[in-house]
């Protein structure tokens, strides 16, 4: 065998190891592609989901204040309700000391 004979079947035997490989690189880059594909997926859903949760928080942020709004009102209306309490004991001894005159009157005539 002479040295292009040689050089030939070197080449066809390269060709031959070669095929699988690059076949093996093809399908290597299906899966590249694939992969990319699923990543900008989660990173559209992750975007997604950080706009939900922002969304979420400040809705939390809003609830807590109004929280705080009706503990201040119901502690307002609780210190009206004590002094309407007061007034109405007020009410009730002046009522009594009234009847207690009333009955003072109408025993005198």
């Amino acid at each position: 065998m002479d040295s292009k004979e040689l050089l030939v079947a070197i080449r066809e035997i390269v060709r031959e190891e070669i095929g699988p490989v690059k076949q093996d690189i093809s399908i290597l880059k299906q899966n590249v592609t694939g992969l990319r594909q699923d990543v900008d997926s989660m990173k559209s859903t992750l975007k997604e989901h950080g706009q939900i949760l922002s969304a979420l928080e400040h809705k939390l942020d809003v609830v807590k204040a109004e929280q705080e709004n009706m503990k201040h009102d119901i502690n307002k209306i609780t210190g009206k309700l004590e002094s309407i309490e007061k007034n109405m004991s007020l009410v009730e001894a002046a009522t009594a000391h009234n009847w207690g005159e009333i009955v003072k009157l109408r025993s005198s005539i």
